[in-house]
């Protein structure tokens, strides 16, 4: 090995912008039986769309969590988690492309009335949507 003689060369600075180009995934679509009974099993569907930059190929899955609720708009100290599903991510997801996920979940007991499913993908905050 050769060892440097004069260490006061080594060092250089240039200025560089870095922009994150996360990806965005939105819930374009839900969909559940229209007549379901409470404390009974229903299977809920769903899309996800990913409207920005391709997922990083070091993401190995994310989560997506299934929430029922008794308002239209999605408040999370309201709602009930009804179930999780992983989405792996070993195919990727470019920019535009789409996944469709569905899950067996059991209603809550005692219920009646109008009541709302929300998906909220990725609720570890690496993508921010919610729906």
């Amino acid at each position: 090995t050769q060892r440097e003689t004069d260490e006061t060369n080594n060092t250089l600075t240039v200025a560089a912008e870095v922009v994150a180009r996360p990806a965005d995934l939105k819930v374009v679509s839900i969909s559940a039986p229209a007549q379901n009974f409470s404390g009974e099993k229903t299977t809920v569907t769903w899309t996800v769309r990913n409207d920005g930059a391709a997922v990083w190929s070091g993401t190995r899955m994310w989560l997506d969590k299934i929430y029922f609720s008794p308002d239209p708009v999605f408040r999370g100290e309201r709602a009930t988690l009804l179930g999780t599903q992983v989405h792996d991510n070993k195919a990727g997801l470019p920019t535009g492309a789409s996944y469709t996920e569905s899950l067996e979940v059991t209603l809550p007991r005692g219920i009646d009335g109008p009541y709302y499913l929300h998906i909220v993908a990725d609720p570890l905050g690496n993508f921010p949507d919610r729906r």
